[in-house]
């Protein structure tokens, strides 16, 4: 009876994936016998900029359980609505900001370029040393140049994103993309200047002239010289005239 059952209803064996192959969903089950899930990510909390804004996208790679001896990022966007601000003007080219310390490029030119909507980041570790990396790695620095709605991605065709192992095998990951809404910038309003009322002076009231002291005559006799001399000069005179008077009487009595 056993053997009629295993005839008619076959044992089937589940086909079991490496470390290289690239799922669509779900988790994946590496050689060494651990369950993990890789990923790398865009992280992004602005769904909405206006033209000439400036914001900041963080690239975040997840290894699990895997070890990784170099990573190569690859994001891209587009240069119509969007382009990169440089963060090493000291170098050719235009560069993001690397923010792992373990991995780290060797040429800022070659291995760390944003162009043509286009961003590679490839950053390795010491020779023979491998890390498992659960953090951001990559900051990028876009600013926005057109209205309209557009895409910034994990870009993972060929000569894209690569997570390699120390034996040079690459792993598997899983990506996303952020959708970036730009609107028209905001008009400039130049603020009109506060006007201050003005409080009327008052009218000038023409000026009176101040009062004048009353002045009180001086009827007192002045005891200066000149006075004195006056009184004996019309003194002399009146005694003059009575002699005069008296001397013609006697004459004319005789």
């Amino acid at each position: 009876m056993a053997n009629l059952i295993e005839f008619l209803v076959p044992k089937v064996f589940a086909q079991t994936s490496d470390a290289i192959s690239q799922p669509t969903f779900g988790e994946v089950i590496a050689g060494t016998g651990t369950t993990t899930t890789s990923s790398v990510l865009l992280n992004w909390d602005n769904p909405t900029v206006r033209v000439g804004d400036k914001f900041k996208v963080r690239v975040e790679i997840r290894t699990g359980d895997f070890k990784v001896s170099e990573y190569k990022i690859v994001v891209s966007y587009n240069k119509d609505f969007l382009s990169v601000v440089d963060k090493d003007p000291s170098a050719p080219g235009t560069q993001v900001t690397l923010l792992d310390s373990l991995l780290t490029v060797a040429n800022a030119s070659t291995d760390n370029i944003a162009s043509e909507g286009r961003i590679e980041v490839t950053a390795k570790a010491a020779s023979g040393t491998d890390y498992q990396i659960n953090k951001e790695v990559v900051e990028i620095e876009f600013q926005a140049q057109a209205v309209g709605q557009t895409k910034v991605q994990v870009a993972t065709a060929v000569d894209g994103t690569r997570l390699t192992r120390l034996n040079g095998q690459p792993i598997a990951f899983n990506v996303n993309e952020v959708n970036v809404n730009v609107a028209a910038a905001a008009v400039s309003q130049t603020p009109e200047p506060e006007v201050i009322p003005q409080t009327p002076e008052p009218e000038a009231q023409p000026q009176q002239p101040p009062p004048q002291p009353t002045q009180i005559p001086n009827t007192a006799i002045s005891d200066g010289p000149g006075f004195m001399l006056s009184i004996a000069l019309g003194a002399s005179l009146i005694f003059t005239g009575f002699s005069l008077i008296f001397n013609k009487k006697k004459k004319t009595s005789s």
